[in-house]
């Protein structure tokens, strides 16, 4: 039998089996539902990986539909309405043999009541297409107003019930005062800049993922946001604060209570190739290329027990061109880092592990969680007594569901991160994509007091509360990192960030949103080198946005 014959036959034996993968945006309401309720079924849920795939999310309301929970009347509204947005994929795993008549729907209702821009369903292949637009306004008291608009297109499928894939983009336009300080100090994903001026900028943000799946696994290439941690808007191991960046993953489960996952990702440097320039007949108008940088990762969680779950894993940070050695996912990348090292210290690469623990306690309807992040590790040292822990980021938190009031969820966060975490003596091998940290946005030597409040009204509406505390010590150089003695916590100028707000959130339609919040916020700065003057002062916003996709 021929390579072809075999490949066909597995082909067509996988393309049977009841296993997709489309991942969904983080952004969703279906986390903090999910959520909510594997707090009171006694279950951690596995969020310290994100984002889920819609067939995992289809599971997990499967299981909540199926259990014994006695729901409040918004919850059993929302599981409804979950039950309608991932119906395909809940029919798919109820089905094994999914089959069904082709059915198109242009801008109207599908018969589970759920209006589409369009969608397309047949035995073998799914198709879901919505537009993404939105306007947003703020008036920054006493400095003016600011506007965003944004317009793109998403789509996800599936082909047969291996394969899935995913597209977004959309194009976003800015105006108006601070803009550095909208991107620059809060959690928001960085961008990468098409045109700017002082007022005004132009950038667009595009994912994409294709994936092959079976029964215990899949495999994806992306460009898209992957998160690893647990935090509220920052994670200290891997965050959504970067630009999305390509990778691949692997995920399998060959157990029930075992995962393993795989990322190796091409980030961007930002530094230039100096032997890559190449002069041009129009001068100031040199090409060149970056030099490459990628990054490493895997981990194993496991369950012990229903209502605990712990990972342990690491990563590494190399440059310059593909490793073979870091495509092997269940390879040691440490270990690694030293066969490649060849005896000299300073030809290595940047090494980091990393853990995670989450433990429920449903008489309380409450869940702790937590995650360590070990920067420059040196084993040996550490055995001989020196300090080699220094370069240490941890986060401590706690969720109450419905503590006073039903359908609410109280968070309570802190997250240190050492000095010199996230650097590296090899600019081409520090923590950071298209200059923005991979890991928690407060960024090295500094740490974050949060809380949150989550309270629904009524299905469609619900409002936040925030209050955010952060603080920084002096920016440090990567040469210090090597000199005694060693910078200590907040040592040196510091700066305090203090912020307070409220969103209100309606939900008109399964994609239209409207939102309105107000922020306090307010900046003290030592240092007047990092931060510029005007915006060292207590400032209001007021705001409000109309979205459509997103």
């Amino acid at each position: 039998m021929t390579i072809v014959r075999i490949f066909l036959i597995l082909f067509i034996f996988y393309s049977c089996l009841n296993a997709q993968v489309v991942h969904e945006d983080t952004k969703n309401d279906i986390y903090n539902f999910i959520l909510r309720n594997s707090i009171g079924n006694n279950e951690n849920i596995g969020d310290d990986i994100l984002p889920f795939t819609r067939k995992k999310i289809a599971k997990s309301l499967i299981q909540i539909q199926n259990s014994q929970l006695k729901l409040s009347k918004i919850d059993q509204e929302d599981l409804n309405y979950f039950l309608y947005e991932f119906s395909d994929e809940i029919l798919r795993q109820k089905i094994n043999d999914y089959s069904t008549d082709e059915k198109l729907f242009l801008l109207k209702k599908e018969p589970d009541n759920r209006f589409r821009f369009l969608s397309f369903r047949s035995k073998i292949f799914s198709l879901n297409v919505e537009p993404i637009l939105g306007y947003e306004i703020k008036n920054v008291f006493d400095k003016g107003l600011y506007h965003h608009r944004w317009n793109g297109l998403k789509l996800f499928g599936y082909i047969y019930d291996s394969f899935g894939f995913k597209l977004s983009f959309n194009d976003n336009l800015e105006k108006g005062v601070d803009l550095i300080s909208l991107h620059k100090y809060n959690p928001k994903t960085g961008i990468n800049i098409i045109k700017g001026s002082v007022n005004t900028i132009e950038y667009d943000d595009v994912n994409a993922s294709i994936s092959y799946s079976w029964d215990w696994g899949d495999i994806t290439f992306a460009k898209d946001y992957s998160e690893i941690g647990y935090g509220i808007d920052g994670k200290i191991i891997l965050s959504n604060r970067a630009p999305s960046f390509p990778f691949i993953n692997l995920s399998i489960a060959p157990f029930k209570n075992l995962r393993f996952t795989y990322l190796h990702g091409w980030l961007h440097s930002v530094l230039i190739d100096s032997t890559s320039i190449k002069y041009t007949s129009v001068k100031g108008r040199e090409s060149y290329d970056h030099r490459e940088k990628f990054i490493a990762m895997h981990l194993v969680s496991f369950e012990p027990l229903r209502n605990l779950n712990i990972s342990v894993g690491e990563s590494i940070i190399y440059s310059d061109k593909v490793e073979p050695i870091y495509l092997i996912p269940i390879m040691f990348f440490r270990l690694a880092d030293h066969y490649m090292m060849k005896d000299d210290s300073n030809s290595g690469d940047n090494a980091q592990i990393f853990g995670n623990i989450s433990f429920t306690i449903p008489i309380l309807k409450m869940r702790l969680y937590s995650s360590i992040f070990i920067d420059e590790l040196s084993v040996t040292g550490l055995l001989e007594g020196g300090d080699y822990f220094s370069a240490v980021a941890y986060t401590f938190g706690s969720q109450f569901v419905d503590p006073i009031i039903k359908n609410s969820i109280v968070s309570f966060e802190y997250t240190r991160v050492n000095p010199f975490v996230y650097m590296n003596s090899n600019d081409a091998q520090t923590f950071r994509s298209h200059n923005y940290q991979l890991g928690h946005w407060i960024g090295s030597n500094a740490d974050c007091f949060q809380f949150q409040y989550i309270q629904k009204i009524i299905r469609p509406l619900k409002f936040e509360l925030l209050g955010r505390y952060v603080r920084r010590g002096q920016t440090e150089l990567p040469e210090q990192q090597y000199q005694l003695p060693t910078i200590k916590f907040l040592e040196g100028l510091n700066a305090r960030y203090l912020e307070a707000g409220i969103e209100v959130q309606y939900q008109l339609l399964p994609e239209l949103f409207f939102r309105l919040n107000y922020l306090f916020s307010k900046i003290s700065e030592e240092d007047n080198s990092r931060t510029p003057a005007n915006l060292t002062r207590a400032k209001h916003t007021l705001g409000f946005s109309i979205s459509y996709g997103i």
